[in-house]
């Protein structure tokens, strides 16, 4: 491979994990590894696709909501620039930033409306914390610690842009499907605090059954290998857990294969 792309082990660095925050150490990225020739596919809610070919599947019709700071600014999801924004400062935010917490709100025609919100409570309940329920806006917004005025005037906002037919293309931001009022005088419950976290992501690289990555021609790139999360098998949904036997079975695979090709030719990079 060294030979091919003109790379050495140093250059190239692992590629597993490269989207975990906090690593001190350089990693290439997806665009960057395409670059040297490795075939990749990407995912974006839901809509899976290869570099450069037709969609593979519909998009799968979840998305965010929305994101409340602490000091009760909105936060807006720019993705073609994967930034965050403040609705009403033009100053970037971190994505990471331990400071921010969400709170998930819902009212009782929701809960009985969404059978998985049921296992969330049941979830809570059973950790001693993170569930609050509330007799109204007010009450809800005194056991969040925000202010009522604030907490009314953004529900209010969006309750006002909900139409009948589950859409708020108004709303900031808008939604196409799934939009419902919230009643702010009946039983209301969150789910707080909430913060971001990246469990991992879809989309990776193009292995072939042994393991092996494939360069953008379909050739074997002789030496590279990739299991787990670096190529990751998801397509619509996740299911917990999911990832490890991924991990187990391709790092296997990937791991007896390079044992044997440093066995035979030496160091392989």
């Amino acid at each position: 491979m060294h030979k091919k792309f003109g790379l050495t082990l140093n250059g190239l660095r692992t590629i597993a994990n490269n989207h975990r925050i906090g690593s001190k150490t350089p990693l290439i990225g997806a665009h960057e590894a395409q670059e040297i020739g490795k075939t990749v596919w990407q995912a974006l809610e839901g809509y899976i696709f290869r570099k450069g070919g037709k969609p593979r599947f519909k998009s799968w019709k979840r998305g965010l909501n929305g994101i409340s700071g602490t000091d009760n600014r909105e936060l807006i999801w720019k993705p073609e620039e994967s930034a965050l924004y403040w609705r009403k400062k033009p100053y970037r935010v971190k994505i990471d930033d331990s400071q921010q917490q969400v709170a998930l709100i819902f009212d009782e025609k929701t809960r009985q409306a969404e059978k998985r919100i049921g296992m969330s409570m049941t979830l809570f309940d059973k950790a001693g914390g993170g569930l609050i329920t509330a007799d109204g806006i007010d009450d809800l917004a005194d056991k969040l610690g925000v202010p009522a005025g604030v907490l009314k005037e953004t529900v209010e906002s969006f309750n006002a842009k909900v139409r009948a037919d589950g859409t708020a293309p108004e709303a900031v931001p808008p939604k196409a499907h799934l939009a419902a009022k919230l009643d702010m005088k009946g039983r209301l419950y969150a789910f707080y605090p909430l913060t971001p976290s990246i469990t991992m992501v879809y989309g990776g690289l193009t292995i072939d059954t042994k393991a092996r990555v494939t360069a953008q021609d379909g050739d074997v790139m002789r030496g590279l290998y990739a299991a787990g999360e670096t190529v990751n098998l998801y397509y619509m949904d996740y299911h917990g857990g999911g990832i490890l036997p991924q991990c187990l079975a391709f790092g296997r695979v990937a791991g007896e294969g390079a044992a044997k090709l440093a066995g035979h030719c030496g160091r392989v990079f």
